[in-house]
């Protein structure tokens, strides 16, 4: 007699759900040392799960047309939540009037309803309800390294040790961590792309479950139609009436054009016409993606990101070496990975729309190179730095031994991030009150040379005014 299985048991033995709680955990760890309203947007973002968990509706918020100043239609915000915003504000590197200020009101309201509801459980004070926000980020964010481990399962079944290599190393980037680690939206966002790779892929395998050629072309293109009609038709379900609501309620589709007005009045923007511009966005941005804390002025040390970004760039020509390799056999037709090449060239063309829809963002509405915007391509990051690893270390124990490696130094530089936040502190006026030895001595270099400057200056001027008592002093 076969024994009983255990669906539950199961589910949880899955390395998946294991890299998913770790996620979790770590993201607990994160959200205790982060403090309250210290990271990018946080403020904006409670000021919606507020407006769910008192008024009972979707966020909602009205600027005046073409203010960008962010004058509000009607009440701006739940006065208590402002009031705790407006106290908190002091304590925070930026103490601009945006700040204060609901305009995440016009986002997409997942994060915002789910936070929103959990809350009713609590009482609705402004500080608890962030750290239940906080708490449903990490949730979202522990789901989306789920759906990494089990999107990466179906894009390669025979691969188990590269799905937990691609799912492990999200779950234990330490930006990744930080994000979902404060109340935000970002959780839902990479979670819902995240599931929609996974479900692409299971619907590519099923279209190629048969070739065309033993079903015939035009019976092929039809089912394969279907599966696109379908996916659509899905994808208007969910997403449709959020459109259709924003028409009504802001005019326009999106929602987002008050929001847009209001960040590009109140930011510089990137100046391409600067060649030093399109080398400091990439530089940010890759900062940003090893680890920037609080609002993007907390850093880790410059060799930290140098030697992340040489670790990075080995790994990733190590998977174009074994991509060219992998390319050679599909051209000899010894292999075909038709599902392999479509979910490819899905991935070069949401990363191309989304590179050029960042570059527009920062030269026409803010100057923000911030490696979050990327998230939603997490799962191919992360496949293309262990992908190549993982087929030229073709041993199963050296692939668990590099897998290991890659996990340990992810762990350091969480460990690094958590310290940097932790030595920081709050920001009082705008600025930190405690700053790293590098930091220290930069500012006692910046002392020398303003002595130095004052010392010269004084002496420019002693010596002036003794020439000029030369130049008078016959006359007299």
């Amino acid at each position: 007699m076969a024994s009983a299985r255990h669906p539950i048991r199961d589910f949880i033995g899955q390395p998946g759900f294991i890299l998913a709680a770790i996620n979790f955990c770590l993201g607990l760890v994160w959200m205790s040392v982060i403090p309250p309203l210290d990271a990018p947007d946080e403020p904006a973002h409670l000021e919606a799960i507020m407006q769910v968990r008192k008024e009972h509706k979707l966020p909602e918020v009205h600027f005046a047309a073409g203010s960008r100043a962010g004058e509000i239609i009607g009440s701006p915000s739940d006065a208590e939540t402002r009031s705790y915003i407006l106290k908190q504000r002091s304590k925070l590197p930026v103490n601009d009037e945006y700040v204060a200020l609901p305009y995440k009101s016009v986002q997409p309201p997942l994060y915002y309803v789910s936070a929103g509801l959990v809350a009713q459980l609590v009482p609705p004070n402004p500080l608890t309800v962030l750290y239940v926000g906080r708490l449903v980020a990490i949730l979202f964010g522990a789901a989306s390294v789920y759906f990494c481990w089990l999107a990466t399962r179906e894009l390669a079944p025979r691969a188990p040790i590269w799905a937990i290599a691609s799912a492990g190393t999200i779950a234990l980037l330490p930006e990744f961590c930080f994000t979902n680690a404060h109340a935000a939206n970002d959780s839902a966002v990479n979670l819902a792309a995240t599931a929609a790779f996974d479900v692409w892929i299971r619907g590519l395998f099923r279209m190629f479950q048969v070739r065309p050629s033993a079903l015939g072309w035009s019976n092929w293109l039809k089912r394969a139609l279907s599966m696109v009609a379908g996916a659509a038709l899905g994808t208007v379900l969910v997403c449709g009436w959020w459109f259709i609501r924003n028409i009504f309620t802001y005019g326009e589709p999106s929602g987002t054009s008050a929001e847009i007005r209001l960040v590009a009045g109140n930011f510089i923007k990137a100046d391409f016409s600067d060649p030093r511009t399109a080398g400091n966005l990439l530089r940010y941005t890759l900062e940003s993606l090893w680890g920037r804390f609080g609002w993007n002025d907390i850093t880790l040390h410059q060799q930290v990101y140098h030697f992340c970004n040489s670790a990075a760039l080995l790994l990733i020509c190590l998977s174009a070496l074994a991509g060219i390799g992998l390319f050679g056999l599909w051209l000899t037709r010894r292999q075909a990975p038709d599902v392999a090449t479509w979910q490819l060239l899905i991935f070069l063309a949401v990363g191309l729309t989304l590179l050029i829809g960042y570059i527009q963002y920062n030269a026409k509405i803010a100057y923000q190179p911030q490696a979050r915007y990327f998230f939603i391509l997490l799962l191919p990051g992360a496949l293309l730095l262990t992908g190549g690893v993982y087929v030229l270390a073709a041993r199963r124990p050296l692939r668990a031994a590099v897998c290991t490696f890659i996990f340990i130094g992810l762990a350091v530089l969480n460990a690094l991030g958590l310290a940097s936040i932790g030595r920081a502190g709050i920001a009082i006026g705008g600025a930190r009150q405690h700053v790293t030895s590098r930091s220290r001595s930069r500012a006692r270099r910046e002392r020398v040379v303003h002595f130095q400057l004052a010392t010269m200056a004084t002496e420019v001027v002693t010596l002036a005014s003794m020439r000029w008592r030369d130049r008078v002093s016959p006359h007299f």
